[in-house]
């Protein structure tokens, strides 16, 4: 059963993180990475779309993008405040988007150095391919990771074989 939580505080944000989640896809396929040595997985959600709904999907995320900066939310673990800011990354695909939501977790004392606001980071890369959109994401707590740029360009080499483009 999926958990469903309130629109984020920002609509613009709330439309940027729904185009993310590609639920007006034809099909859609997740893939989990974990990482060596971190405790944060990262991911990659490909999702394959009709007629020109990648390019609307896109160009929702795109749009949001500058108007988006702060907004909170209700999660899995409770409330939360983020911040997001615009990353710039190599041309890839047919369009290619990056960006950072940072958000403060309150933990326990004692944990990570005995601080008790850590950042949990998050990249996130979106390409289109034709009808196909690819979002990467890496997630990490104090530290700006980045989602591997070659496994990026690898997938985004695979798309558009897919698609003969």
């Amino acid at each position: 059963m999926k958990s469903t939580f309130p629109p984020v505080s920002d609509s613009s944000c709330a439309k940027l993180l729904d185009a993310l989640g590609a639920g007006d896809a034809s099909a859609v396929v997740d893939q989990v990475f974990n990482w060596k040595d971190s405790i944060w997985a990262g991911g990659a959600t490909l999702a394959s779309y009709t007629g020109t709904d990648a390019e609307t999907a896109f160009t929702r995320v795109r749009t949001s993008l500058p108007t988006c900066h702060d907004y909170s939310g209700v999660g899995f673990t409770g409330k939360y405040t983020a911040h997001l800011a615009s990353e710039t990354i190599p041309h890839l695909g047919d369009e290619s988007i990056a960006f950072r939501i940072t958000v403060p977790v309150k933990q326990a004392p004692g944990l990570r150095s005995g601080r008790r606001v850590s950042v949990r980071n998050e990249q996130h890369v979106l390409v289109r391919v034709g009808d196909v959109t690819a979002h990467f994401t890496m997630l990490d707590m104090d530290h700006e990771d980045r989602f591997p740029l070659a496994l990026i360009r690898k997938e985004v080499a695979r798309m558009a074989q897919a698609q003969r483009r």
